[in-house]
């Protein structure tokens, strides 16, 4: 799920309220001196750039079995993708990453079982929100 700050590339959105949310807790910490940690995730690439090992560790991670995960790594193995252009369609290419394919009914699936890696890895870091000294 997308959380309600994603303000990127929206109409009539902007960055400055995320952004300056992170900025006061920044500052709230350093002049506190308190720790702080923060996490980011770029949505832009979101499928395009995993590569198919890395999907291949996800799906192990959350249990699919050794049969599904080939099925799947065979179609990575051998799908070719071509654009079209104000031209025509380009020559197809085998791609090195894209492992869950822009618009592919199964890639929301496995980037979710991707992306879990890091909200595990960030409960291993903080287990409290962080909290203001005082009202903002």
């Amino acid at each position: 799920m997308i959380s309600d700050d994603h303000h990127g590339a929206l109409a009539g959105r902007s960055t400055t309220k995320p952004l300056m949310k992170k900025i006061l807790a920044l500052e709230d910490a350093r002049y506190f001196k308190r720790s702080l940690v923060t996490g980011d995730v770029d949505l832009k690439r979101a499928y395009d750039m995993v590569p198919t090992f890395i999907k291949e560790m996800a799906l192990r991670r959350i249990g699919m079995s050794e049969e599904g995960i080939e099925l799947w790594s065979a179609y990575d193995e051998t799908k070719q993708v071509m654009s079209t252009t104000a031209y025509g369609l380009t020559e197809p290419i085998s791609p090195v990453a894209g492992a869950f394919g822009q618009g592919a009914e199964e890639s929301p699936f496995g980037f979710v079982a991707f992306m879990s890696w890091l909200t595990d890895y960030l409960d291993t870091l903080e287990h409290e929100p962080y909290t203001f000294e005082q009202d903002i």
